[in-house]
């Protein structure tokens, strides 16, 4: 309950009429289950103009954490099933009769990423043992699906990267 609160507070502070309604992001980056439902509130809220969201998916192993009887869910965001009857089917954001926030953030981001290509790869890969449930879900998705490399570069200097011409300003822990 609390990272649904959470999810909706964040919709509601960047609303057309919340209290940051002019501060504009490019992108909402959603973090693992627990902000699932942040894509799909961004799709259905009353926006200036249009947010993209990513969704990023570090353990899909603890996805399932997250899910409501789909009348509550209805209750606490206000988003009806006779409103929206696609949303609360199969192909929606329906997982086992109920609503799940992984699945709502694979189905309603506009990319979804993981910590690396590989960990992508075992996702789909059909032969995955349990406790991992949205494979089918991600192969109806993929292509919007890829991994990203989590981490530095073996070769990383970080001496050189305090003067690296690419980015514009340099930090250090002895500046913060």
């Amino acid at each position: 309950d609390r990272y649904l609160f959470f999810d909706r507070a964040v919709r509601a502070m960047l609303d057309a009429n919340g209290r940051y309604a002019d501060f504009r992001p490019d992108v909402i980056i959603a973090n693992d289950w627990q902000a699932g439902f942040l894509p799909l509130f961004f799709r259905y809220g009353t926006f200036r103009r249009p947010i993209a969201t990513v969704l990023t998916i570090h353990n899909a192993t603890y996805g399932f954490q997250m899910s409501f009887p789909i009348e509550r869910f209805e209750a606490a965001t206000g988003l009806l099933g006779s409103e929206h009857p696609w949303l609360y089917s199969a192909d929606g954001i329906e997982f086992h009769r109920k609503v799940d926030a992984l699945k709502a953030g694979i189905v309603m981001a506009d990319r979804v990423v993981t910590v690396s290509p590989q960990y992508a790869q075992e996702l789909l890969d059909e032969t995955t043992p349990e406790p991992f449930k949205y494979g089918g879900i991600l192969r109806a998705h993929r292509r919007k699906f890829s991994g990203a490399l989590n981490g530095l570069p073996a070769d990383f200097n970080p001496k050189k990267a305090f003067n690296d011409e690419i980015i514009p300003f340099s930090f250090h822990s002895e500046d913060l």
